[in-house]
């Protein structure tokens, strides 16, 4: 739906209108700056992250840790095959993040082959703050973009995304 508003925000088209049609060439020969753009938005997210998460306190927590606690605060208990597709990690990935929050007193895993994590006292006692990071996080980002900017800009993102991650299997 986001993509037809943007549509036809772009092009004045309503429905019933008659659009030119002309050829488009299937593949520009012009190079994208959709990855150094990408990579540099991502270096601003996880520097601004990094430095909300230090002034909540939480020094030994990275972006990554809170991808996991994230998938927990949501599903509650979750195999370590489900955290990984959920936070788009590999297993060995996911099993040194596990560790790490076990050590920091934020997850549990609840059987003998660490098969299924769960969240501990800690991590429970967390999840107010992490809330509040991802609001300030989200208010940032929204602040520079319009409700239908957004929209358009996560269509693009996810179908990007889908197919850089078919490419690579």
């Amino acid at each position: 739906m986001a993509i037809l508003r943007y549509l036809t925000k772009l092009t004045g088209l309503q429905a019933g209108d008659e659009p030119e049609v002309h050829e488009i060439p299937l593949q520009s020969s012009k190079p994208t700056n959709v990855g150094q753009l990408t990579a540099r938005l991502s270096r601003a997210l996880k520097a601004r992250l990094t430095e909300t998460m230090k002034q909540e306190g939480f020094d030994d927590i990275d972006s990554a840790h809170g991808d996991i606690l994230n998938v927990l605060y949501r599903q509650g208990p979750t195999s370590m095959t489900d955290l990984a597709r959920r936070s788009h990690r590999t297993k060995a990935t996911v099993t040194v993040l596990v560790k790490k929050l076990e050590s920091l007193g934020c997850a549990n895993t609840l059987d003998g082959r660490s098969c299924l994590v769960d969240l501990a006292d800690k991590g429970n006692a967390c999840r107010q703050k992490f809330e509040a990071i991802s609001k300030r996080m989200d208010q940032a980002v929204r602040g520079a973009l319009s409700v239908d900017e957004i929209e358009t800009l996560e269509d693009l993102m996810r179908k990007i995304s889908a197919q850089l991650e078919r490419a690579a299997h």
